[in-house]
């Protein structure tokens, strides 16, 4: 009679489990570690049945088919099991990713009920909830990248403009400072009497060496602007600039191939000079490939890392530049009418940050920039 009782009351909670909305499984707490209930949400979750999973072996092995992982989460769980059964406790759930009967991998949370010889361990699928969580997270880190961008542009447009206007005023300053020195070069020869206009003249010299005294330190405070100092994701960097520059690269149906993005690499240094430096880089390669009309539309972007060094390389399918514009002390200039300004403004961030930059020829052709920065902080040598 009592035997079957025991089977009835079985049979009973048996059933009970089968109705559940939640994925259940029953294991015996012997030496085999018996598998000896599966309810249908388990099975219509993960599709393994009982002849499948007959044992924790089997599910190991079916459930966690990396080794590495399969190790890691049976540390765990055993050492929590043993302690639920000493101190007859719950085992707290637990995250795990579990591999199905089709191949999927769903995010889980486990956990169990201890009696004296059976374990109860309910399986909830958050797969969807995780997914939605890293959707969020993505949302956000877009959102913020495109407020740095707005940020960087103002900031940008602002560095931008004081350059373009300091190196707007040296030409014809210069040109007045020549004309000034031999207009009083020329009286002094032809009318020394002349002395009012001769100090007009001198007067003139003066102030335009003034002038070119100052847009020197302007210069000089371009150059040497240091950078806000603190670990920098140079991959998400990379991407933030990217992303800034979608719209200028697919306008002109140019395809711009990243790699080398796929985890973090960390310099000291600050984000915003260095995301306006490959800013700068990705606007010169467009209008390269623009203005030379070139068949092949393309720009390769690669971060590569070095024992000491991070280095990024932006190349383009441009004309490229000649070898006397490279070897100028003069900044190179990738487009036809330009003057060299962008990359300027690239040596002089890379320089900020104790790095270097190098121009030579692309495998695709055109102009290719080579960054390199200290992942230290410190110049590389």
């Amino acid at each position: 009679m009592a035997s079957r009782s025991r089977e009835a009351a079985a049979r009973s909670l048996g059933d009970a489990l089968h109705e559940l909305p939640v994925a259940v499984a029953v294991q015996r707490l012997d030496e085999a570690g018996s598998i000896v209930c599966l309810n249908e949400a388990f099975t219509r979750l993960f599709g393994y049945t009982l002849a499948d999973i007959p044992a924790v072996s089997a599910w190991a092995l079916r459930a966690y088919p990396d080794p590495d992982y399969r190790r890691e989460v049976f540390e765990v769980w055993d050492a929590a099991v043993d302690r639920a059964r000493r101190e007859r406790g719950r085992v707290e759930t637990m995250e795990f990713r579990v591999a199905c009967r089709d191949g999927a991998v769903r995010d889980v949370l486990i956990g169990a009920a201890v009696t004296d010889d059976t374990l109860f361990i309910s399986l909830t699928d958050i797969t969807r909830r995780k997914q939605a969580e890293q959707e969020l997270a993505t949302g956000r880190r877009q959102e913020r990248l495109r407020e740095e961008a707005r940020r960087l542009d103002r900031e940008q447009k602002l560095t931008m403009s004081l350059a373009a206007t300091v190196h707007e005023i040296r030409q014809p300053l210069a040109r007045i400072l020549l004309e000034t020195q031999l207009a009083i070069e020329r009286m002094r020869d032809q009318s020394p009497s002349s002395s009012d206009m001769l100090g007009h003249l001198e007067d003139m010299l003066a102030e335009s060496q003034h002038a070119v005294e100052m847009i020197n330190r302007m210069k000089t405070l371009l150059r040497t602007a240091e950078p806000e100092r603190r670990p920098v994701d140079v991959a998400e960097v990379v991407m933030s600039a990217i992303l800034f520059t979608r719209k200028l690269v697919s306008d002109h149906q140019v395809v711009l191939e990243p790699s080398g993005l796929e985890q973090a690499v960390r310099v000291e240094g600050d984000g915003v000079q260095l995301q306006a430096a490959i800013i700068n880089l990705i606007r010169n390669a467009v209008e390269a490939i623009v203005q030379s009309a070139a068949d092949r539309r393309e720009i390769l972007i690669a971060v590569r890392t070095h024992d000491q060094t991070v280095e990024i390389t932006v190349g383009d399918s441009g004309p490229g530049m000649s070898p006397e514009a490279i070897a100028s002390p003069l900044p190179p200039t990738t487009k036809p009418d330009g003057m060299g300004l962008g990359l300027f403004l690239v040596r002089t961030c890379v320089e900020n940050h104790g790095g270097s930059m190098t121009v030579g020829r692309s495998p695709l052709g055109g102009a290719e920039v080579r960054l390199r920065l200290p992942r230290n902080g410190r110049p590389a040598g």
